[in-house]
């Protein structure tokens, strides 16, 4: 009897280590795949989505179509550790006082995201970065167009956003330049009520209201549409740059010449130029054109103004848009702002022809007429 418990134990020791290191082995692998948030995760999710994405427009205080996928991305690989919104949705009584829906229209490069990221730190204002409302609502259903639907998806995409920045050091990856965290304010929440609640998508709003495929009749129908479904008023921020800079940013990043390695290189292909020149005006211009003629309040943001003066520009921006403009809020957030933006026109080759072009199409155009080359 004592032979067999030994012969037993002999048998079953050496199985119960090997049990033993195969569950520490998938520990460690299961440990390792869900820790999206090291550093080689970081990089690696880079390196994956520059080499899908082709070369994109660029940014000067904006952030770039490549740093918006990558954003997105990481944020949906650490839904796991970034803290849900507060609770499962806002309050009732919070939805419904909400009094305006802000969205943005303009140009790609143009500090979009800087004054987007300084208004979502307002208290009572939310301001979701690159949601896309006006691109969304043919696919969203009908069930999913409510006040309250719409809301809860818009907080919690400004709140996921913040907490991703937070996460990743103040948003500046790899592939950043340029920190939107203010600090001691409310990005990603609110602080007892929101008066504001926004969606901060100003080139795509542009691109798509010039869109073949949406004529006059129909993008109207459709921002109508959002509207009478929220029942407040909707709001349009329209911030613009120097075209000079925007199309040379463009360009730069268009030709993956503008990124961290490469600040100072230099474009000389005028080819590029011309084409980016040529679609600023058709697509993203149009665009801004086409909301002015809507029955739609509208405030002009010019970015070098804004970075020299944020004090007096986020006070317009409060009054335009009905909220108070609190003294700590406001010292906060200019706290952030460059002291002057960056010219890239002087990066890029121009031909005296397109230069001339661009002039041209400034002067029809009342809100950038008062540009030149050499301002």
């Amino acid at each position: 009897m004592e032979a067999d418990v030994r012969d037993l134990k002999l048998h079953v020791t050496p199985l119960r280590a090997m049990v033993l290191i195969l569950t520490v082995v998938l520990l460690m692998v299961v440990m390792a795949a869900n820790n999206r948030n090291s550093a080689f995760g970081r990089l690696s999710l880079e390196s994956r989505v520059m080499s899908r994405i082709p070369a994109k427009q660029g940014t000067n205080c904006d952030e770039t179509e490549v740093e918006t996928v990558i954003n997105t991305e990481l944020r949906l690989s650490l839904r796991e550790d970034v803290p849900e919104v507060k609770k499962d949705c806002l309050p009732c009584h919070v939805v419904d006082n909400v009094k305006t829906l802000v969205l943005f229209v303009g140009y790609p490069r143009s500090c979009h995201s800087l004054v987007g990221s300084l208004l979502d730190a307002h208290p009572n204002m939310v301001i979701a970065h690159e949601y896309n409302i006006l691109g969304k609502w043919g696919d969203m259903a009908k069930s999913a167009r409510t006040k309250k639907q719409v809301f809860n998806e818009l907080y919690r995409w400004s709140h996921q956003q913040s907490n991703t920045i937070r996460q990743l050091a103040n948003g500046q990856t790899a592939l950043h330049r340029y920190s939107y965290g203010v600090p001691n304010q409310w990005q990603g929440d609110y602080k007892d009520r929101i008066t504001v609640i926004g969606d901060k998508r100003g080139g795509l709003t542009s691109r798509l209201l010039t869109n073949d495929k949406m004529d006059g009749d129909n993008s109207i129908s459709t921002i109508a549409q959002v509207q009478k479904a929220l029942g407040i008023p909707i709001k349009f921020v329209h911030v613009m740059r120097n075209p000079y800079d925007n199309i040379a940013t463009m360009a730069l990043r268009r030709t993956r010449l503008r990124d961290t390695k490469a600040q100072k290189a230099h474009l000389h292909n005028t080819t590029v130029v011309d084409a980016i020149a040529a679609r600023y005006f058709r697509r993203l211009v149009g665009g801004v054109e086409k909301v002015k003629k809507m029955p739609y309040p509208m405030l002009d943001v010019n970015c070098e103004t804004f970075i020299k003066n944020p004090v007096k520009e986020l006070q317009r921006l409060c009054d335009f848009l009905g909220v108070p403009c609190p003294e700590d809020y406001v010292k906060d957030s200019s706290s952030i702002v460059h002291s002057r933006p960056s010219r890239t026109r002087q990066y890029v080759d121009w031909t005296e022809s397109t230069k001339s072009f661009v002039a041209a199409e400034m002067k029809k155009h009342d809100f950038l007429a008062k540009y030149s080359f050499e301002e």
